[in-house]
């Protein structure tokens, strides 16, 4: 059954993401200011579609469900971009590290995917390539076309996304108009995935290590359940010296390995803010669900990060 999801808010953009089969996923705040997220998700047949804007610093993770697969293109992007720990470049698209991950973090951003059954892309192909599935290698990580046919591509993409999807209104498209969009932005990801060659970098091979690396003290944070954790505890999950672990950090989140966290859990309790009701010690409660157990120094880390106390952004939520 095809199904269509907006939002155009901080939480939203958190909630939408969860209609993907996926089977963790995260939002990370790192530069100040409100954050301005928005997302649609469209869920149809064969496949579902996920096109997101960021405005501001901030890293994300999607894991999806095993035995799912994606294929992910940046749209548009201003700054810094990265995508499993190395440069977005303009002629590249991507498929999940290690068949399930997408880590990416950056600056205002856009961005375009599908998720689907890894056996049903693999048949795709086979059958577009006239081989057996089990002779498709279905590559991951980062692909490379040339720059002109990424930017037909983009095109092709925006004009269709801009057609049928207005930010501005959320009122979800007819069924058969999300069913037709949803096979007409998979057969173009196909497409250009069918004229993609892996690339084989060093940058990117290296990057593809030190995601694996922060993915696995990114388990380590979520098996702590807001409770205490130290570099020593990451280290020991991840397998690596403290040297290699903030290596890993610094390349992928573009972060100290206990600073990204510290923000994680940050932009946790904002998110437990924007969506609660009004109750007596919320604001205290939020902050204790993320594992931030100093009142005074919570509210004033907040403000640092989001430009208005925790107070504010309840208040505000609830009116």
């Amino acid at each position: 059954m095809t199904k269509v999801w907006n939002a155009d808010s901080m939480l939203g953009f958190v909630d939408v993401r969860r209609k993907l089969p996926v089977k963790n996923q995260s939002l990370t705040q790192l530069g100040r200011g409100l954050l301005e997220a928005n997302a649609s998700v469209i869920s149809g047949s064969d496949a579902a579609l996920y096109y997101a804007t960021i405005g501001n610093l901030s890293h994300t993770m999607i894991e999806l469900n095993s035995g799912y697969t994606g294929i992910l293109v940046p749209i548009r992007w201003r700054g810094e971009f990265l995508i499993n720990g190395a440069q977005v470049r303009p002629g590249e698209m991507y498929l999940p590290q290690d068949e399930v991950l997408f880590e990416a973090h950056g600056e205002e951003r856009t961005t375009l995917g599908i998720s689907m059954l890894r056996e049903h892309l693999i048949v795709t192909l086979a059958a577009l390539q006239g081989v057996a599935p089990d002779a498709v290698p279905l590559d991951g990580g980062a692909l490379e076309l040339s720059p002109a046919d990424m930017t037909s591509g983009r095109r092709s993409l925006t004009k269709l996304l801009n057609r049928s999807i207005d930010s501005s209104n959320q009122e979800p498209l007819p069924v058969h108009s999300a069913e037709h969009l949803v096979r007409q932005i998979t057969q173009i990801l196909i497409s250009l995935y069918l004229q993609a060659r892996p690339a084989k970098t060093p940058a990117v091979r290296s990057a593809a290590r030190l995601t694996r690396i922060v993915h696995t003290a990114e388990e380590r944070f979520a098996a702590a359940q807001a409770g205490p954790l130290s570099l020593a505890d990451l280290c020991v999950a991840a397998g690596v010296s403290n040297v290699t672990l903030c290596h890993a950090f610094m390349v992928v989140c573009g972060s100290s390995p206990m600073a990204y966290f510290k923000k994680r859990r940050l932009t946790d309790a904002r998110l437990a803010l924007m969506g609660g009701d009004r109750e007596t010690d919320l604001v205290k409660r939020a902050a204790l669900g993320a594992g931030l157990t100093h009142m005074g120094r919570f509210s004033a880390e907040y403000h640092q990060l989001f430009g208005e106390l925790p107070t504010t952004t309840l208040n505000q939520t609830q009116h």
